[in-house]
């Protein structure tokens, strides 16, 4: 893979997801990072609007850290669209 290939990268982060159900049996290793991108909607008023939560997990032997409020960075970055409550 060609690091700078956008493409490319873009594909290898895709075929890693993994989407959590009840069905998935996927053990989290004592060492690992993630994101969490959780979706709530309403089965019930698809008028309301969607909410979106995106926090990085990571686990570091076995210690567990979440990390969100990426507010600062979304400054820094001229995001400022962007706003998060958490």
């Amino acid at each position: 893979m060609n690091r700078g290939d956008k493409v490319e990268v873009n594909k290898l982060i895709s075929s890693k997801r993994v989407f959590i159900n009840a069905d998935e049996e996927k053990v989290i290793p004592a060492t690992i990072a993630f994101t969490a991108e959780m979706r709530v909607r309403s089965a019930n008023d698809p008028s309301l609007p969607n909410i979106y939560f995106h926090t990085i997990v990571s686990f570091v032997n076995g210690q567990k850290a979440i990390t969100s409020n990426f507010n600062p960075l979304f400054r820094a970055i001229g995001m400022n669209y962007i706003k998060s409550k958490f």
